[in-house]
C-alpha cells in the first residue's frame, strides 16, 4: 500500500505544475491543451479522495480492535460476579446488574459461611473502561484473603484497602459491606466512601 503522504505530495505536485502551464500560456504565448488543464485538479481530488477513505478504513480497523478487546473485557467482567443468589433460610436475596457502558466498574459479591449468615460486598472503582473492570477483579480475588474477617465489616474493608492500597496504584474504589445474621435478626455493616445502605 502506498503510502498516504506520497499520494498526496504527488498530487499536489501535478496541481501545481498544471496550475503554472496554465499561468504561463498567457505570457508566453502558447496554447493549453484541454486535457491538461483539468489533469492536475482531478488528481489532487483523486489524491484527496483516496486519503479520506485511507483514514476512514483505518479508523474502522482501529475501532473493530477496541470493541473486540472492550467485549473480552465486558465477558471477564460478568465472569467475577456471582452465577446466582445464595439461598438461606429467612431470607431472600436479588439482585440485579444493568452497567450503563459496556465496561462498567461495579462489582458485588456474596460471602456465605452457613445457613443463618451471609456477606454482602458492593464496591464502585472511579474511572470507566478496561482499567477500572481490571480493579474489580483485583477486588474479587482480594476479598477471598479477607473471608475470615467475614462477621467483622470494618475489618473486611480495612483489610481489603491495605491490599489494594499497594496494588491499584492510584485508582480509588468505594466499597460497602453488610453482614448478616438470620439466626439473631440482626445486620452489620460499613462504608468505605460508599453511599449509604437503603434500608426500607
Amino acid at each position: 500500500m502506498i503510502p498516504k503522504y506520497r499520494i498526496l505530495t504527488a498530487a499536489t505536485l501535478i496541481f501545481a505544475l498544471e496550475v503554472l502551464y496554465t499561468n504561463f500560456s498567457s505570457i508566453l504565448h502558447y496554447r493549453v491543451l484541454p486535457l491538461v488543464a483539468s489533469l492536475g485538479f482531478a488528481a489532487l481530488l483523486f489524491s484527496l479522495g483516496y486519503v479520506a477513505l485511507e483514514i476512514l478504513f483505518t479508523n474502522e480497523r482501529h475501532l473493530l480492535v477496541i470493541e473486540t478487546k472492550l467485549e473480552t473485557a465486558r465477558q471477564i467482567q460478568f465472569s467475577i460476579l456471582p452465577a446466582r443468589v445464595p439461598e438461606l433460610e429467612h431470607l431472600r436475596v436479588a439482585a440485579s446488574y444493568l452497567p450503563m457502558t459496556s465496561v462498567a466498574r461495579d462489582f458485588y459479591q456474596f460471602v456465605r459461611s452457613d445457613n443463618n449468615h451471609l456477606g454482602i460486598l458492593v464496591a464502585d472503582v472511579a474511572g470507566h473502561g478496561v482499567p477500572a473492570a481490571l480493579i474489580s477483579s483485583m477486588i474479587k480475588v482480594a476479598m477471598q484473603s479477607v473471608t475470615i474477617f467475614a462477621h467483622d465489616p470494618a475489618q473486611v474493608l480495612g483489610a481489603l484497602n491495605r491490599i489494594l492500597s499497594s496494588e491499584a496504584h492510584g485508582q480509588f474504589a468505594s466499597a460497602a459491606y453488610l453482614w448478616i445474621d438470620t439466626k439473631n435478626r440482626n445486620a452489620l455493616y460499613s462504608g468505605a466512601g460508599h453511599p449509604p445502605l437503603l434500608c426500607w
